[in-house]
């Protein structure tokens, strides 16, 4: 079991953050399973959806500019 943290979330989400391509390697890792199955607590959503919500202009995966 992995439990995944708000601070890396948003890495793995914002392309603009300084370890986002770590946390995209990572996440890689983690979807296949290799440290088990992911959890994410609800707060974890709820604080990294402020976050980003008060962190604009960002680039976020799948926005095309």
């Amino acid at each position: 079991m992995i439990i995944l943290d708000t601070s890396f979330l948003y890495s793995f989400f914002n392309k603009k953050e300084a370890y986002h391509n770590k946390a995209v390697e990572l996440m890689n890792r983690i979807i296949s399973r290799e440290f088990g199955k992911p959890i994410i607590f609800e707060y974890v959503i709820d604080e990294l959806l402020t976050l980003m919500i008060n962190k604009q202009p960002l680039s976020y995966i799948g926005k095309s500019h």
